[in-house]
């Protein structure tokens, strides 16, 4: 079984056939499932309109958790990755926690 994913923002491609955000969510025989992923107002719209399966995510904050006994060189490329490659993704870093244990770093 070959599978395919479709991962964009505004538009997706379907073969040669360029559709919009609400087009796709009624894409029936052509959408298995949905999973939208973003902000509040995307989830409920793909709630409200979908006439395809649709795995109903939240909004959240995405945080790292970094422990007083962790590899704090990999830690910090960890952190940076996590925000810096791409800010605007909804998976980006939000929040940084780290266990103080009277440490300085």
């Amino acid at each position: 079984m070959k599978e395919r994913y479709l991962w964009a923002e505004q538009s997706y491609l379907y073969g040669d056939i360029t559709i919009g955000a609400t087009e796709l969510m009624k894409a029936n025989g052509l959408v298995d499932l949905l999973i939208p992923r973003g902000g509040a107002g995307l989830i409920r719209a793909c709630v409200e309109n979908a006439t395809v399966p649709v795995v109903e995510t939240a909004a959240g904050n995405c945080h790292v958790y970094v422990d007083a006994a962790a590899d704090l060189d990999m830690a910090v490329k960890i952190v940076m990755n996590a925000k810096v490659q791409r800010p605007s993704v909804c998976n980006a870093l939000e929040s940084l926690l780290k266990t103080m244990n009277g440490t300085k770093n």
